[in-house]
Order: C-alpha cells, then structure tokens, then sequence
C-alpha cells in the first residue's frame, strides 16, 4: 500500500488490483474486488504488472459502470529485459508472449500508447530489478 498526498489536509490510500484475474474470474470478479477496496478507504488502485491492455481497459470501464470513485493507473513493466520477463513469468505466472520476447521495446511502447488511447489515468513504471 502507498499514499497519495491529494491536498494539505488529507492523504488517500492507494492499494492494488491484479487485472490478470479477468483471465480466470471475468471483469465482474475483478471490478468487485476493486469496488470492497473502495469500501475499505481506497482511492487509487495500482495494476499488478499485465500485458493484455484489453484486460485493464474492461475493468477501468467496468469501474466506470459501478460508478466507482477509484483511480485506476496501469502498472507496467516500460522496456523490459529478457531476465525480467523470465521473472515475470516465473514468479508471476503470467505467460509472455512471442510478441514481447521479440521485440519488449516495441511491445512495450505499444502498451503505453494503448493505454493512453484508452485514457488511463495514469500509468505507474515498475522499477527495473
């Protein structure tokens, strides 16, 4: 968890929000999720690392329908290395696919571009590791 300074007088909690879930338990599982954090006190939901924009773009309209007042930024890996694509997939479970092991530079760009097309709000940068 982490903590936006909105204004002076309070701060917001921030948590996150695997999308991947869409996956295996659908949109509706996932904005459910969100919306128990939302009741909970938070305010900003961080994505876990995903490669499918479809995915965070269904929960962000999803969130919208509920009539949610969560932020919702995409957490991504921006230009990853081989290493940690591996890593994802091995710790994360999360299949890479050819597109990104060819070219993550390319992958990647595109991941950001679609996330601006669909209007994120914001886009988180996981740190190299």
């Amino acid at each position: 968890m982490a903590v936006h300074q909105n204004n002076l007088a309070g701060l917001s909690l921030a948590t996150t929000l695997d999308v991947n879930q869409v996956n295996t338990h659908g949109v509706a599982w996932v904005v459910n999720q969100a919306l128990t954090k939302e009741r909970n006190g938070a305010k900003i939901l961080i994505s876990q690392i995903f490669f499918n924009v479809d995915n965070f773009l269904a929960v962000q309209e999803g969130l919208k329908m509920a009539g949610a007042n969560l932020i919702l930024v995409a957490g991504v890996l921006h230009y990853p290395s081989q290493n940690q694509l591996d890593w994802v997939q091995r710790v994360l479970r999360l299949t890479v696919s050819n597109d990104w092991r060819k070219n993550p530079d390319l992958a990647s760009a595109r991941l950001v571009a679609d996330l601006t097309d669909g209007q994120a709000a914001g886009i988180h940068y996981f740190a190299n590791f």
